[in-house]
């Protein structure tokens, strides 16, 4: 037999140890705004990824870019903007 591995899971999302790819990114992005910044922001390198982690758990899968796309940093293509009163197809 090859002992080449095969994964068990093909449609499993990339995780560093057992974080998800996207915690993982908020936790290093936390990281580094800590060591940077130093003091307070210390405390902000451990509470941003637990509160990160519990909106994870408590909203849908896409709460991310619909967060991205409310606060203005994403646009979603073939949709209309946030601020549309009225939409006509």
């Amino acid at each position: 037999m090859d002992d080449n591995k095969f994964p068990q899971h093909l449609s499993a999302p990339l995780q560093f140890m057992w974080w998800d790819a996207d915690t993982f990114l908020v936790i290093v992005i936390f990281m580094t705004m800590g060591m940077l910044n130093g003091g307070w922001a210390l405390v902000v390198m451990v509470v941003g990824p637990l509160l990160y982690a519990q909106a994870k758990k408590r909203y849908t899968s896409s709460f991310l870019i619909h967060l991205m796309y409310f606060t203005g940093f994403k646009r979603l293509s073939h949709y209309p903007s946030f601020f549309e009163n009225e939409f006509m197809e």
